[in-house]
């Protein structure tokens, strides 16, 4: 591995310089949480439940490439320890094959949603749940989405009493979803919108669920009060794309992106179930699509890559940050310019208390490697960690301020799942 040098101070928008790490605060060395492996890691993802417990998942495909070998793993982490316990699970039933799984832990076990692909007399895609009792033991699979139409591409997130809300797109581009408790789908599967280009995102506050999607017009929002009927899907704006939501206490938090005026900009709003609660908070100069993480007192935190252009140009790491529900988004702060940084899919994270964690990837010279930002609650981002050759990063934040961070890294002849713990 290649060391980097120090990363460039802030070059501050905002908030003022990076404040020296605390004396006590520490980042434990990576540890391997899976086998070494030759061939495709795939959705690593990681979570925590109501109860505290966090979770980490990621799939596995052998280098033969046959997605009927393909299998699920979990490692599970207390409140107090890190990654240890891992299982493994078949994705896909005899005679179909695995595509892609998303997880949720309600705090009385795991349920996971895959797609998967059915070869009969037609090729079909479904979205499949199969619940993990706390022993281990696997409930037998059951079909969430409709018999007959491809399903693609599934989203989940938590209800409140043990339930989810799981969404997906169609291959015809309709935008679909279904709530679903143990073992079983609650009520119809309804259609939410038309004309999905990609992947569609769900969160939820409370009973309450907000679904976002892409269409090549502009991206929108369909809001679902809990025991209401889903609204009108509405647009967030022309030339907004890629968007994000999460969602806590009684708001949602969605980012998007897109081009306004020849510049790229990043959109970032609130909205309540039943509508927008102020307007869109606009950056400047951006080249990535915004990440979101929200705390459950409605504390947000909103990340993206900035370019700034000149001779050479250059490209940091923006954050800002809503303090509490009722405060709008602040000014951004930039970090880090010349180390080519790059964000990962799920690199933000935020607590009730105000701690946060940003991690990123960047690209060495032979290499790509990754760093961590820790804000304490009350302070300002403390100096960065290198957490080593690193990819794919994602993030969970307790409630005391420490923080795990997944991420796939070389290891022996391949490559395998570690993580790397903070303790404040």
């Amino acid at each position: 591995m290649r060391g980097i040098g120090s990363i460039a101070a802030v070059v501050g928008v905002a908030v003022g310089l990076m404040a020296p790490a605390s004396a006590h605060a520490a980042w434990a060395p990576a540890t391997n949480v899976s086998a070494v492996g030759t061939g495709d890691f795939l959705d690593l993802d990681s979570s925590q439940s109501p109860n505290g417990r966090a979770i980490a998942l990621w799939t596995y495909l052998p280098a033969s490439g046959n997605a009927r070998e393909g299998r699920i793993f979990t490692a599970t982490a207390t409140q107090t320890s890190g990654f240890a316990r891992r299982r493994s699970m078949l994705l896909a039933p005899v005679g179909q094959a695995f595509f892609r799984a998303a997880i949720a832990d309600n705090g009385q076990g795991l349920v996971v949603f895959q797609e998967v692909v059915r070869v009969r007399r037609r090729t079909t895609h479904r979205i499949q749940a199969i619940r993990v009792l706390p022993s281990g033991a696997l409930r037998p699979p059951f079909t969430v989405s409709l018999r007959g139409v491809d399903a693609l591409t599934p989203q989940v997130a938590t209800l409140p009493r043990g339930r989810f809300v799981v969404v997906w797109r169609t291959r015809t581009g309709a935008v679909q979803a279904a709530k679903v408790s143990a073992g079983h789908r609650e009520g119809p599967v309804r259609t939410l919108g038309r004309g999905a280009t990609a992947s569609v995102g769900a969160a939820t506050a409370g009973e309450d669920v907000a679904v976002t999607y892409e269409t090549p017009q502009s991206s929108r929002i369909v809001l679902w009060p809990g025991g209401d009927v889903p609204s009108a899907s509405a647009s967030l704006g022309t030339g907004r794309g890629n968007p994000v939501v999460r969602g806590a206490g009684s708001s949602f938090v969605v980012g998007t992106s897109g081009a306004v005026g020849g510049d790229q900009v990043v959109n970032v709003q609130r909205f309540s179930a039943t509508g927008p609660v102020e307007g869109a908070t606009t950056y400047t100069s951006a080249s990535s699509t915004a990440r979101v993480a929200m705390a459950s007192t409605g504390a947000a935190i909103v990340a993206w890559e900035h370019l700034e252009r000149g001779t050479p140009s250059t490209t940091s790491i923006a954050v800002a940050s809503a303090p509490a529900l009722e405060m709008p988004f602040g000014s951004q702060q930039l970090f880090a310019g010349d180390v080519r940084p790059a964000l990962s899919a799920e690199p933000v994270a935020v607590n009730a208390r105000g701690d946060a964690v940003v991690v990123y990837a960047y690209a060495g010279q032979s290499a790509t490697s990754g760093r961590a930002f820790v804000r304490p609650a009350g302070g300002a981002f403390g100096a960065p960690t290198d957490l080593g050759e690193s990819d794919s990063h994602t993030v969970v934040l307790r409630e005391d301020g420490s923080a795990i961070v997944t991420f796939l890294r070389p290891s022996g002849n391949g490559s395998a799942v570690a993580t790397a713990q903070y303790t404040p």
